[in-house]
């Protein structure tokens, strides 16, 4: 229709716009104007032309090299994104591409850093020699081939995430000075005080041994200071770059899982024995997965003995949880182990540990606590999502305070 042709020409001229910020563009559709923007300087304000605001201030510099390799343009800011991959604008050697290779490399620098079914926005422009990359493979020339593929898909991905190790809350996150609360070293059982309630609560070691101590490494940034707890279950804590608000369960997950997956690796998540078996009745669905998934119930610290019928007993359990987070914690994994697919099957099982194992949001929190939390979320590379995708925290910049509040810069 007349409709949709206009929409791909709109879409086309757009895609020039981009690819040429210094040219001035005018299209005029019968009376409508379709695109109107004056030469610009560089491709952040061309981006302002188009897209607007809104938008760049959502996006990442990118700048790259590698030998005759260039990558540069503008990139998600994590946690932002699209629910698709309309926004995804690759240029090689200044034209642009739809290319599968270039989709994946992306795809990969992002993962784990945006939600589920959230696409990453970029325009992105390749520099590549050009005996590197085949032109003709596409009449329309919007299709290429490259030489070496796997050269180009590893200089995307780390182009991308060499931009986005400069963004707050993303991976490396460098926070002003604060103090570094200590870790308490005495045993703890279910949700105890300090480390009990944020690590492996082992016996027969200070539960600060797996964990860690909250002392910054030599070399480590320190975290955001401490301001309070709203509703119940936001951290507020302020660093000179701005005010991050904390997710208490989203953060306390991902550092549960980092350490799970840290212990996994070293077969040694600590489990104990319950003084009483924790008698269990499963469902005929259950029992039935039950003999298939004991192998990765017993990776993840689950021991169970079956006593007749559909009931079975729970002789070791993670020692992170008391006797009825651990018939909870056991439920959620079997129910869990579910799902048909095996590709990232142990990873899911220690996402939901961690969870189950979590601070809840809702649940007041001493300082001591809130402190050791952002202390320990500050220590990972990876602090922008939470391993079932959903975002950890946020960075409310000075420059937006002051903005809102109409307050020159102090």
């Amino acid at each position: 229709s007349a409709a949709s042709e206009l929409t791909a020409a709109a879409k086309q001229m757009t895609l020039i716009a981009l690819g040429h910020p210094a040219v001035r563009f005018h299209v005029v559709h019968g009376k409508r104007v379709i695109l109107s923007v004056p030469g610009v300087a560089g491709l952040r304000e061309r981006v302002f032309q188009i897209f607007g605001r809104d938008v760049l201030d959502r996006l990442v510099d990118v700048a790259y090299a590698e030998g005759g390799y260039r990558l540069e343009g503008l990139a998600s800011r994590p946690p932002t994104g699209r629910p698709d991959r309309t926004r995804q604008h690759v240029f090689v050697n200044g034209r642009p591409v739809r290319d599968r290779l270039l989709q994946a490399a992306l795809q990969q620098a992002y993962r784990g850093l945006l939600e589920r079914d959230v696409q990453p926005e970029a325009v992105l422009f390749l520099t590549i020699p050009f005996e590197d990359v085949d032109v003709n493979v596409h009449p329309a020339k919007s299709e290429v081939r490259f030489r070496d593929s796997s050269r180009l898909f590893g200089l995307v991905v780390r182009g991308l995430d060499a931009a986005l190790r400069t963004c707050p809350g993303v991976k490396d996150v460098s926070p002003g000075p604060a103090p570094w609360p200590r870790a308490a070293t005495g045993p703890a059982t279910g949700r105890g005080e300090a480390a009990g309630a944020f690590g492996f609560g082992v016996e027969e070691a200070p539960a600060a041994s797996l964990f860690g101590s909250a002392e910054p490494e030599a070399g480590s940034a320190a975290a955001p200071r401490v301001l309070g707890q709203y509703l119940s279950a936001y951290i507020v804590a302020a660093a000179p770059e701005g005010v991050y608000i904390i997710d208490q369960h989203n953060a306390h997950e991902r550092i549960l899982f980092d350490r799970f997956a840290e212990a996994r690796a070293r077969d040694r998540i600590p489990r104990k024995a319950p003084l009483l078996p924790i008698l269990i009745d499963l469902t005929p669905a259950q029992a039935v997965r039950l003999e298939a998934s004991r192998p990765a119930l017993d990776e993840a610290g689950f021991q169970v003995e079956e006593m007749g019928g559909r009931t079975v007993a729970l002789k070791e359990h993670p020692d992170l949880f008391g006797p009825e987070a651990a018939r909870e914690a056991f439920l959620a994994v079997l129910d869990d182990l579910e799902r048909e697919d095996k590709g990232g099957r142990g990873d899911r099982i220690l996402a939901t540990l961690a969870c189950k194992s979590a601070v809840k949001a809702g649940e007041p929190l001493p300082r001591e606590k809130m402190e050791f939390l952002v202390a320990e979320l500050f220590r990972l590379e990876d602090k922008a999502l939470c391993p079932h995708g959903r975002p950890i925290l946020i960075l409310i910049d000075r420059g937006q305070v002051e903005k809102a509040l109409k307050r020159h810069p102090v």
